[in-house]
């Protein structure tokens, strides 16, 4: 796992050793639902195909301004951790 992000109002982006989610129970409920509905389309898609999704796309609550949560998926990354 890799973690990136990159501060409001800028596009570099920067790797982080850390994260924080500051959320309440609702929120933390939809980004388990947004993870879980992200494994339900992995099954979907070719082994070695990489793909994306974005937080904001899911939730109907999230609004212009707010920060998005963006898993990125990449096939081979398990291996290259071992």
């Amino acid at each position: 796992m890799f973690l990136f992000g990159r501060e409001k109002g800028k596009e570099d982006w920067a790797e982080l050793d850390e994260i924080v989610l500051n959320l309440g129970q609702g929120e933390l409920e939809q980004v388990i639902g947004f993870l879980q509905n992200v494994r339900g389309k992995l099954d979907q898609l070719p082994a070695d195909e990489q793909e994306h999704w974005h937080y904001r796309d899911e939730s109907e609550e999230w609004s212009e301004g707010q920060p998005d949560l963006i898993l990125f998926v990449e096939p081979n990354l398990d291996s290259h951790m071992r």
